[in-house]
């Protein structure tokens, strides 16, 4: 799937999404990123659309799309 900027994850989507990788439940990610656990559930719900996966596809998507740390 070939992603627009539209459509491109914004940097707290994707460390939410890290988070949630590395195996951290919602309300550990929540405190991390000073966010709701529904706020946390938003994010990662905008992720699953935005690449065009459910939970089980996210790390290969993280694996195949690095960060880029600045």
């Amino acid at each position: 799937m070939r992603c627009t900027q539209a459509d491109t994850p914004t940097t707290q989507e994707l460390r939410t999404a890290e988070l949630t990788v590395m195996g951290h439940p919602v309300a550990v990610v929540a405190k991390e990123l000073r966010l709701t656990e529904q706020g946390v559930r938003q994010l990662l719900s905008r992720v699953y659309r935005e690449i065009g996966t459910a939970a089980a596809g996210l790390a290969g998507f993280l694996e195949d799309h690095p960060r880029r740390h600045l």
